[in-house]
């Protein structure tokens, strides 16, 4: 079988430069036209060691892992290729050549990685310079046919470093594609086409980013706009809308007011809307009441599955606690928790609210004002100077409903676009 490209990115797939920056907006193909080019670089060349770097280990696993190891199984070339999930490597039988995996959360261990070709790092704005330096450095072995980092990502702030190193001042040995929707066009569905195009009438900076691949800021307090607020009132065919509750769990510390959120959502194909049945925002300070709390929420509004926020300490500890707690109450639930990256989630929850997709049952907004406060005064990323909460379940929430795939139509934003050219054939 052939692996088809979308053209914009044939000149970056035979690109040699150390520094390839695939930059542009939301459902350019950017991600999986740079997973291709990791596939052919592992089946044609004669030595080949690419690292995958993200922010986070946990990240890679459902992005760049899964869509290398997509692309080569419908290349038909699985057979060729050894897969540890495990371990997040891809080893090709044929020629040795290998894929590794390591995050960022422990960037120490780059240290230990040697004779490594490629790098490849997505969602590239989100690391230090300074651990970029260090991944740079990691770059050496003498004997490859050439060394080179891909780094992809949406051009968010116009203060990055990325900006001033890259693109601000000239740089030796430094290719720079950017695309936009607009080269994936035909590849996306209609509904995400329109969501990225009204940014245009929602949000400058979004759509500077989103919409035109440019460099931009996120506007303060324009993530989640109060004139996109949508209100819906319940009726029978609810009843069919398989219901997921999401919790962000904070346990409140004595004089620190610390929240904990949590929202019950599903997807209503009859309205073709993410409807929120439920919402939470309290300070808790004991781990019984919390799961007093989703008990009562859960069986209110017959929720079918729990996410919990799942980071390493937490899940630990919570998992103890709940099992416990189900325990002495004779009952039986399942929690799954969750790793998820708010920063990674945000753009995606976003392009659903401007067009109008997420909608709340009528009144929660009088009934939970902390809630909303939070909500509203969300800016774009996850901060350590202001509660977010709130807002954190809400796109955890939404991204949930994408792992339980009861929310579907953007599932193929990614993929490859019609009327590609075949550049490599097995």
């Amino acid at each position: 079988m052939q692996l088809k490209l979308n053209r914009p990115y044939l000149d970056m797939m035979k690109n040699m430069n150390r520094f390839c920056l695939i930059v542009g907006g939301a459902g350019s193909g950017k991600s999986y036209a740079t997973a291709q080019k990791v596939v052919m670089l592992l089946t044609t060349l004669s030595f080949c060691k690419v690292l995958l770097l993200r922010q986070t280990r946990s990240s890679i696993r459902e992005s760049q892992f899964d869509l290398i190891r997509t692309i080569i199984v419908d290349c038909g070339l699985h057979n060729d290729f050894e897969f540890i999930k495990s371990r997040l490597e891809i080893i090709n039988k044929k020629n040795g050549n290998r894929l590794i995996s390591q995050g960022l959360d422990d960037v120490e261990k780059l240290k230990s990685i040697n004779d490594v070709t490629h790098v490849w790092i997505e969602e590239a704005t989100e690391i230090r310079e300074l651990d970029f330096e260090q991944i740079n450095l990691r770059l050496r072995y003498q004997h490859a046919v050439y060394l080179q980092i891909l780094l992809t990502f949406n051009p968010l702030g116009e203060n990055h470093w990325i900006k001033k190193r890259f693109f601000d001042e000239h740089h030796p040995d430094v290719y720079i594609v950017k695309t936009t929707y607009r080269d994936n066009y035909h590849n996306l569905p209609q509904v995400y086409r329109d969501s990225i195009e009204n940014l245009r009438h929602t949000n400058a900076g979004m759509y500077q980013i989103y919409a035109l691949g440019n460099w931009s800021n996120v506007t303060e307090n324009g993530v989640f706009q109060l004139e996109h607020f949508r209100e819906f009132d319940a009726d029978k065919t609810d009843d069919s809308v398989v219901k997921v509750m999401y919790c962000d769990p904070n346990l409140s510390e004595k004089g620190k007011g610390d929240t904990t959120a949590i929202v019950v959502l599903g997807y209503s194909h009859t309205y073709a809307q993410i409807r929120i049945y439920d919402v939470f925002c309290e300070s808790i300070p004991d781990a019984n009441q919390l799961f007093d709390i989703m008990a009562k929420m859960a069986e209110k509004n017959g929720v079918r599955a729990i996410d919990m926020d799942g980071n390493v300490t937490q899940e630990s500890t919570y998992k103890n606690l709940f099992k416990a707690w189900m325990s002495k109450r004779g009952l039986s639930m399942k929690v799954n928790f969750r790793r998820y990256r708010v920063n990674d989630l945000v753009k995606i929850t976003q392009l659903h609210w401007v067009a109008g997709d997420i909608v709340f049952l009528r009144g929660l907004n009088k009934c939970w004002r902390q809630f909303f406060a939070q909500f509203w005064a969300f800016e774009g990323k996850k901060t350590e100077r202001k509660k977010d909460d709130a807002p954190d379940s809400v796109i955890c929430g939404v991204e949930s409903l994408y792992q339980y795939k009861l929310l579907k139509f953007l599932n193929n934003i990614t993929k490859v676009a019609n009327g590609s050219t075949s550049f490599f054939s097995s």
